[in-house]
């Protein structure tokens, strides 16, 4: 399983608040060690939203790029595919089988099973979160609602080879 190529937010700010604990564990004037650990603390919280952020950015463009990718070899972005295809795609099977229960619609039953039995690309699953998730999919949006079947059946096809 490949890693993100970043670091892990609690991760980055452990070292500061290791550096905040030993300093509030002191014999130095409360006041003093108060403020010390505070600035420590507020050094860990920077560090751990920056590395967040990060992610998030990084999450954001690979997710891009693979819900448009031509060719199913996403090397370049390798973690994400392990982790869209991991514990996301099941979460979002989850979502989407939610949906057909609700609506009794067997295309996203279809997309719903396609999901759980794994067989599907990382750009279906980034197409099916982005349906549940986006309020303006034709999923939730009726002035698109026309469009839901071929959202769905693009879902369900196999990403195109070439360039």
């Amino acid at each position: 399983m490949s890693r993100i190529p970043i670091e892990q937010p609690l991760v980055g700010a452990l070292p500061w608040a290791a550096a905040a604990a030993t300093v509030a564990a002191l014999p130095l004037g409360a006041p003093f060690r108060v403020g010390l650990a505070l600035v420590f603390l507020a050094a860990a919280a920077k560090r751990a939203l920056r590395a967040a952020r990060r992610r998030a950015d990084l999450r954001r463009v690979a997710d891009e790029w693979l819900s448009t990718a031509m060719s199913p070899s996403p090397s370049a972005f390798a973690w994400r595919v392990d982790e869209l295809l991991g514990r996301e795609r099941k979460a979002v099977a989850g979502a989407v089988r939610s949906y057909a229960r609700l609506r009794a619609d067997d295309l996203l039953a279809a997309v719903a099973d396609a999901l759980d039995d794994g067989g599907v690309s990382p750009r279906a699953v980034v197409c099916a979160r982005d349906l549940i998730t986006d309020p303006g999919s034709s999923l939730h949006c009726s002035a698109r609602h026309n469009e839901l079947r071929g959202d769905l059946e693009a879902i369900l096809r196999p990403p195109r080879r070439g360039s």
